[in-house]
């Protein structure tokens, strides 16, 4: 009776025993679970803190392009405003040369009068004076001399003018910027690179 009873409480026991088991393993298992769940909580805000981020990231890219694209563009901006500005540097210098032209004709005409005045004092003084009559030759050649000098400089004057005040000289003094590097006989150079003679 009293081996029956043994059993019996032993078996009892061990029957405590696995339900107590069961129960701290299904503690450990909740707090697996619980800990498993956490994680996830916090890869999902990870996930969310990290997408913001890279939104963050994008939007400062995207700014940084608009930026470099402006930076181009106002370099652009600049280099086609210098290069303006040189072009109409050449081209007010064509029409101020071509201005110095035109008073040079003056300048020679006055030249030509002389002359004339000289041939036609000759000319008379020799009717009444052999002496006078020699000169007339070389009176009469520097008079000729001086109305083909004449006639040139106003052929030049009137083609530099034209071309000065026409459409071409935009495009020739844009040519020119490959060498042309400073403000002095701009205008001139220019002239000369499309066959205006500048020199008589």
């Amino acid at each position: 009776m009293k081996k029956g009873f043994k059993v019996l409480c032993t078996l009892s026991l061990a029957a405590v025993a696995g339900v107590l088991s069961l129960s701290v393993n299904a503690d450990e298992i909740d707090a697996q679970k619980a800990y498993v769940e956490n994680q996830a909580k916090q890869g999902a805000k990870a996930d969310v803190k990290y997408e913001g981020l890279d939104a963050q990231k994008k939007a400062l890219f995207a700014q940084l392009d608009q930026y470099v694209d402006r930076a181009h563009a106002d370099k652009a901006a600049q280099e086609a405003l210098f290069e303006q500005q040189r072009i109409n540097n050449i081209t007010a210098d064509a029409r101020n040369y071509a201005s110095y032209l035109q008073a040079r004709v003056s300048i020679v005409a006055e030249n030509t009068r002389v002359k004339k005045e000289i041939f036609d004092n000759y000319t008379k003084l020799s009717a009444s004076n052999p002496q006078f009559a020699a000169l007339v030759p070389a009176a009469l050649a520097d008079y000729q001399k001086a109305l083909m000098d004449q006639y040139n400089a106003q052929a030049i004057a009137d083609s530099a003018k034209a071309f000065a005040n026409g459409p071409l000289v935009a495009g020739c003094a844009k040519q020119a910027l490959s060498w042309y590097s400073g403000p002095q006989d701009a205008g001139r150079f220019v002239m000369n690179s499309i066959g205006i003679s500048t020199v008589y």
